[in-house]
């Protein structure tokens, strides 16, 4: 992946993981006060935030010229 090692995607992900299944974070309120407005706010907000990363990190120029080389 450009921009980041290998090991620092998989600690990042154990990182995530480990905050998702922490009992803390299970919701005390009925979760269906989240409203499908609010999900595709969330959504919309964070595609746009890993577009810019990917561009910060060339990532899909990367994925590009990767596949480029396979139907070469």
């Amino acid at each position: 992946m450009a921009g980041l090692l290998e090991h620092e995607v998989y600690q990042y992900q154990e990182e995530k993981l480990q905050f998702l299944h922490a009992p803390e974070q299970e919701p005390v309120e009925d979760p269906s006060v989240i409203s499908l407005r609010s999900v595709n706010e969330f959504i919309t907000h964070t595609a746009k935030e890993i577009r810019e990363l990917y561009q910060q990190w060339g990532v899909m120029n990367s994925l590009q010229e990767q596949a480029d080389q396979l139907y070469l």
